[in-house]
C-alpha cells in the first residue's frame, strides 16, 4: 500500500518507492497514474528540456522557446510537497567550456531551484553521472 494512503501515521517498517519519469505538461494525470499504480511519489523534470535562456530574444522580448515550466495551480501545494520530486534538467552543465551552455546552465538552475521553491519542494535533485565518471578515472 502507498504510504500516502496509510491510516493513522503507521510509519513502522516504512519504506517509499517512486518511479522516475521525464518532462510531461499533464502532472495531474502522470502523478494519479503513478499513484494508483502504487507508487508513492513521481520524480520528475519540472521545466522543459528545450527550454535555454540563450533562446530567447532581447529584442523583442518574445521567447522562440516553450514556456520553462507548467503552472502551480494544477496541483494542491500538499501534492507537489508530499507526491513530487522534482528533477533538474539533465543538459545543465554548470562547467561547460561552451559559454552558451554554461551561462544558459547557471540561469537555468536558478530559475529551476526557484520553481521548485515556489511549489515547496521539500526535495530536488540532479543525475551525477558526471561526476561519478570523473572520479570513476581518477582511481
Amino acid at each position: 500500500m502507498p504510504l500516502g494512503e496509510r491510516h493513522g501515521g503507521d510509519k513502522s517498517e516504512s519504506r517509499y518507492c517512486g518511479v522516475e519519469t521525464e518532462f510531461y505538461n499533464d502532472m495531474p494525470n502522470l502523478l494519479s497514474y503513478n499513484i494508483h499504480g502504487g507508487f508513492d511519489f513521481v520524480l520528475a523534470t519540472l521545466m522543459d528540456p528545450k527550454y535555454r535562456p540563450s533562446l530567447v530574444d532581447s529584442d523583442t522580448s518574445r521567447s522562440s522557446a516553450l514556456p520553462f515550466a507548467g503552472s502551480d495551480l494544477v496541483l494542491s501545494p500538499s501534492q507537489w510537497s508530499s507526491h513530487v520530486v522534482g528533477k533538474i534538467i539533465s543538459w545543465i552543465d554548470l562547467d561547460s567550456e561552451d559559454e552558451t551552455l554554461r551561462q544558459d546552465s547557471e540561469i537555468t538552475l536558478k530559475q529551476e531551484i526557484a520553481w521548485a521553491s515556489h511549489l515547496s519542494m521539500l526535495v530536488f535533485c540532479q543525475h551525477l553521472s558526471y561526476l561519478l565518471v570523473l572520479i570513476m578515472r581518477d582511481v
